[in-house]
């Protein structure tokens, strides 16, 4: 569903888990994909002193060689010290040799083993327990020396393929497979929610229990938005309608925006699971209604407030467009039905869920076009964002847009988004001398003594000098020591700032010294970050310093590691960096994606389109404002290849059109006359989502919605996305819609003049 269709972001399978920061690894597909699509030669030399070889793991968890083929126990490793060895060097590939192909890398000296997977790299063979101990996984035939801490009330049950998987070790991506025999070992322990498969793993009473991160978010959205976050003529119309004993008519309402954001051609549609647990907990509290008996004027009807302590949405029902979808300017994406006065408050909540959710969503997605699909994008806007809440809806609706990470903890709990981070230029600036480290001693990562980690580092430090004709006046020591300290503290996580003082001069110089010692001790940093100046060149220049410690010191890890560029980011910048030279792989932006400079507002209106089974439509001077009226059902209509062509909009008691059959309708926004189409395919874009007061579809989770908003955005045509003048998408009306429009507007329709506008 994203750019590379055999690659899928791990971090998306475990809702509301902290869990890879920088992972992508391949979706089962067929094992000849991969051999068809890589030549290689085992054991083949590429430059002096390199061998490279070739590995496959399937999701029982057994090693084998790639080109091996006949794959069963007795062809797989299992001499436990080379297996061991293996997977505890492994790591993300970043080395750019056969990434797409071999996404793993097991450095082992001067071997690059690279690793293909069936499902996940990490897959948990047995349960292991020690008396007086707590309960461990162990993965891939490693025994004991292979081990991560059990954890079920992590485990998460994929609702697609029933796979069972557990967090894992982070620097190899923060998730592992469960192998099948082992999850059924553990499945008489669970118990399953029958609201949602997708789902966490919790110890109840015992017992593992499947519970849903639905109640989480039902309790955000209680709290975020009660019926009281309204507009206050909401409740004077209500009473105006309960007053004249019409507050029980059938009434309907449209949700939609009326010009595609950002000088755009498209828009994507988010904010649909927060409105359908608004309305699932719609009820004002006896509270709620003594505070509006204080603000409403004083010949307000005492029964009024009656009225409203036993208001609730049992009577509403919503249909909508999938959250995620591309959408268009006039097209309706939610229509609201119920009694007048209870869908009539509804107004200001939904469109306070649905504006800016879609605004920044949409701004994701530009940013992602902008940046292309190799790069990876982190969101980082929470301390630039429009409050709380306003940072929590960024995180999460950035990432459904097209964005891979968030620097977000709480949207990760939340949502299930990967989270990312290491440190500022406080921390960096916070040291002044290495007397400051401590502990100043690090356990090399296969066990052993303790080695002095500032001597070896000093070290590595004076080589790097002599490499690359630095000077050491230029190091700064209070940098070097905060590079220490954090290397200490997470050997297997160091991706520092490198631009406190000077990057040339100090920054990766550090860097470099630093990475080298924990190699040494048999660790993989992860990379660095620029946060000024020309990211461009300076990342030119930091690859290249690597390329040479790489090649002079014998250390491949030095080409895997990546270049983080953070530097108030925008959509011009994004699309003027991609035009020149540079080697960021990750790119972080917050102010410009979470504050939509460029435009503040969607601006989505909710109209009345229908009463008591008669239509209604707003008419006005500027005819751009005017709506359409009735009941009404969304087609869009694609082309041969499966391109949206069209969207068309009907009265909802008209037949669907039919594929290969022609039709006429007028173009919205043109004042041409009647148009004929002959659709290839045909699809009704919005379905029912709520009913009697139930949610009657399973509530979409970021995961989901993102893969939506990815596969509706990659059938787009390439002219419809362009971000500067792209071709205008065709929204069109039936032919009875602009019948009735004319009758309307000529007086001609039963009730039609009666005028609502607002």
């Amino acid at each position: 569903a994203f750019s590379d269709p055999v690659m899928t972001v791990v971090g998306l399978l475990c809702q509301g888990r902290r869990i890879s920061r920088w992972l992508r690894v391949p979706a089962r597909v067929p094992s000849v994909f991969w051999r068809e699509q890589a030549s290689y030669t085992q054991g083949q030399s590429p430059e002096a002193r390199i061998r490279e070889y070739f590995y496959y793991i399937d999701h029982q968890g057994q090693l084998f060689l790639d080109d091996t083929k006949v794959k069963n126990f007795i062809t797989c490793f299992k001499d436990q010290q080379f297996l061991v060895f293996f997977f505890k060097h492994l790591k993300i590939n970043r080395s750019g040799r056969y990434q797409q192909h071999f996404p793993f890398l097991s450095l082992c000296g001067r071997e690059r083993n690279f690793l293909r997977c069936d499902d996940l790299p990490i897959v948990y063979t047995h349960l292991l327990s020690q008396a007086g101990h707590e309960e461990h996984l162990s993965y891939c035939g490693g025994g004991f020396k292979l081990t991560v801490p059990f954890q079920p009330q992590s485990l998460f049950m994929h609702p697609g393929s029933g796979r069972v998987y557990h967090p894992a070790p982070e620097h190899i991506g923060g998730v592992g497979l469960v192998r099948s025999a082992l999850a059924i070992e553990l499945s008489p322990h669970f118990q399953y929610s029958s609201v949602d498969l997708s789902a966490h793993i919790t110890v109840l009473s015992g017992k593992v229990n499947m519970a849903t991160p639905c109640d989480a978010l039902e309790r955000s959205v209680r709290e975020r938005v009660p019926p009281l976050l309204t507009d206050l003529y909401q409740l004077t119309m209500a009473y105006a309608y309960w007053r004249a004993g019409r507050h029980n008519e059938p009434a309907v309402f449209e949700l939609f925006f009326r010009d595609n954001p950002f000088g755009g051609g498209f828009s994507l549609f988010a904010g649909l699971s927060d409105c359908l647990l608004f309305l699932k907990n719609f009820r004002f509290t006896n509270e709620d209604v003594e505070y509006l008996r204080s603000v409403l004027p004083s010949e307000t009807d005492p029964d009024f407030f009656t009225y409203l302590k036993g208001l609730d949405c049992s009577a509403v029902s919503v249909s909508a467009v999938p959250e995620g979808t591309v959408v268009f300017a006039r097209a309706p994406l939610l229509e609201v039905s119920g009694p007048l006065a209870i869908v009539q408050l509804l107004e200001t909540s939904l469109l306070c869920l649905v504006n800016y959710a879609s605004l920044v969503c949409t701004n994701a997605a530009r940013f992602r076009l902008a940046a292309g699909p190799r790069r990876r994008l982190l969101e980082m806007g929470l301390r630039r964002a429009q409050g709380p809440d306003g940072g929590l809806t960024a995180s999460r609706y950035t990432y459904v847009g097209g964005f891979d990470l968030t620097s977000n903890a709480l949207a990760g709990r939340l949502f299930g988004i990967p989270v990312a981070g290491t440190m500022a230029h406080s921390f960096v600036t916070s040291f002044s001398s290495l007397e400051e480290v401590w502990p100043q001693t690090l356990v090399p990562s296969g066990g052993g003594d303790p080695v002095d980690l500032i001597s070896v580092v000093k070290g590595w430090l004076g080589r790097v000098f002599q490499l690359l004709g630095a000077k050491a006046q230029g190091v700064r020591e209070g940098e070097l020591a905060a590079f220490l300290s954090y290397a200490i503290a997470y050997p297997r996580n160091f991706l520092p700032v490198i631009d406190s003082y000077s990057v040339s001069c100090s920054g990766v110089l550090c860097f470099c010294a630093v990475a080298l010692a924990l190699c040494e001790l048999q660790y993989q940093p992860l990379g660095v970050r620029l946060d000024s100046g020309d990211l461009c060149s300076q990342s030119l220049e930091v690859r290249r310093i690597f390329r040479e410690c790489s090649n002079h010191f014998a250390v491949p890890a030095f080409e895997s590691f990546i270049i983080v560029g953070t530097n108030s980011v925008s959509e011009q910048s994004l699309i003027e960096l991609n035009k020149r030279d540079n080697e960021i792989d990750v790119v972080g932006v917050g102010t410009h994606l979470v504050t939509c400079t460029s435009q503040p507002s969607l601006g989505c209106v909710y109209k009345l389109v229908e009463v008591r089974g008669w239509p209604r439509m707003k008419l006005s001077e500027d005819p751009e404002k005017s709506t359409l009226p009735g009941r009404k059902a969304i087609y869009r209509l694609l082309d041969t290849e499966g391109h949206p062509q069209m969207d068309l909009i009907c009265l909802s008691e008209e037949s669907a059109p039919k594929v290969g059959v022609s039709l006429n309708c007028y173009h919205l926004g043109l004042n041409k006359g009647v148009q004929s189409i002959t659709p290839a395919q045909v699809t009704r874009l919005r379905s029912d989502v709520f009913s009697h007061g139930e949610i009657t579809l399973p509530l979409s989770n970021a995961f989901e919605s993102r893969v939506c908003a990815q596969t509706s955005l990659q059938a787009l045509c390439p002219h419809h996305k362009k971000l500067q003048e792209p071709e205008k998408y065709t929204v069109a009306i039936s032919e009875k819609i602009h019948s009735l429009v004319s009758d309307i507007r000529q007086g001609n329709s039963k009730g039609s003049n009666f005028l609502l506008s607002n």
